[in-house]
């Protein structure tokens, strides 16, 4: 899976939003629940009316929160890898360390493209690459 730096949800019930491929709509709502809660994100569903109601997440969401969501996709697609694109654009420092730590947990690997200022606690390896 790819995580681009500019988190994009197009209009859609947070349900379908959250689970894709579509194959992955039978998760059970409680799981759903759960990986919000990881985030922080629960009280989304009832701002958003539900998992299946639809809405514009672009215009009820922040930046930070579209990227959070898209990691809750991530952690209930549960892939082998993801790429993760510069998350320090859309998320705190903590807010970064903290998806790293769950991706870690959930055994989904993961590479970041980051700057050379970004703490490297989460990391295995390092690629450095000169201008």
């Amino acid at each position: 899976m790819f995580l681009p730096e500019q988190p994009y949800l197009p209009k859609s019930t947070l349900r379908e939003a959250l689970l894709q491929p579509p194959t992955l709509l039978s998760i059970p709502d409680a799981d759903i629940a759960k990986a919000l809660g990881l985030l922080h994100l629960e009280p989304l569903i009832k701002a958003a009316g539900g998992l299946d109601a639809e809405r514009d997440w672009s215009s009820m969401c922040g930046i930070s929160e579209r990227a959070l969501l898209l990691v809750a996709r991530v952690l209930l697609a549960r892939p082998e890898f993801v790429f993760l694109d510069r998350m320090n654009i859309a998320l705190n420092s903590a807010q970064t360390q903290d998806v790293l730590k769950l991706l870690a947990q959930s055994r989904i690997t993961y590479l970041v493209i980051g700057r050379s200022d970004d703490p490297l606690d989460n990391f295995d390896a390092v690629l450095d690459l000169a201008a």
